[in-house]
């Protein structure tokens, strides 16, 4: 867990080198700390160096690890998927399976958040490694990425939203009881003028995206969902 001259951990060096023989040494070790960043003006964790590099070998030996944090946020504010994704989209690096293996993790990326330096990624991207634009529109409803569902609003001609998609990796709900379940009211009226259905109850939780608002304390985002239906019974 030392740092070096330059302020680097040698797992940090290691893993962001895919030298898989000395990872494996150190990661026996279990005084080493896999999510120590290093102490320079970066922070970067072994993790960031993995996805950064495109290691895969050392990041598989990373995730062996119980308390490997998937999400640690470096002192730029980007998470490993951040990383992983700005560099095989910026400089053209093939991070295909890096970006997959730590989706299957459940790893959770920062884009359209406020990180600095890393900028908003193109729907067409982010279509390609969620696999599909009902993840992505389910995702980014969930972290209540305005912009990123306003872009892909705004272009709906190109890309093709289906409102009744749904995730299982957020108990199989569709993108406006995300939005409700997290009170993001901006992004819930935008899916109302939109075709997206409150009233259904199709998720692990049986709920709909008005009660899911009013079980969140979501006052404002429930009044809007219940003048929409109100709206639509008076048709």
């Amino acid at each position: 867990n030392a740092f070096d001259e330059i302020g680097t951990t040698p797992l940090y060096r290691a893993c962001n080198d895919g030298n898989v023989k000395v990872t494996k040494i150190l990661l026996k070790d279990e005084r080493t700390n896999p999510n120590l960043g290093n102490s320079n003006i970066y922070g970067s964790a072994p993790i960031h160096g993995c996805c950064v590099r495109g290691h895969e070998s050392t990041l598989k030996l990373l995730l062996r690890r119980s308390n490997i944090d998937l999400n640690l946020i470096d002192k730029r504010g980007a998470s490993p998927l951040d990383a992983a994704v700005y560099y095989h989209q910026v400089y053209g690096k093939d991070h295909t399976n890096i970006i997959r293996l730590l989706k299957e993790r459940g790893a959770k990326f920062r884009m359209y958040g406020d990180t600095p330096g890393f900028e908003p990624t193109l729907a067409d991207f982010i279509q390609f490694w969620l696999g599909n634009m009902g993840s992505v529109i389910t995702e980014a409803c969930d972290h209540c990425y305005v912009r990123l569902i306003t872009e892909l609003f705004q272009n709906k001609d190109k890309y093709k939203i289906d409102p009744t998609a749904r995730n299982r990796l957020l108990k199989r709900m569709s993108g406006i009881e995300a939005a409700a379940n997290k009170g993001c009211t901006p992004i819930v009226k935008i899916l109302l003028e939109n075709g997206f259905d409150p009233n259904e109850q199709k998720n692990e939780l049986k709920k709909s995206a008005l009660q899911l608002a009013q079980d969140g304390g979501f006052q404002e985002c429930a009044s809007v969902i219940q003048e929409w239906i109100d709206k639509q019974q008076k048709k």
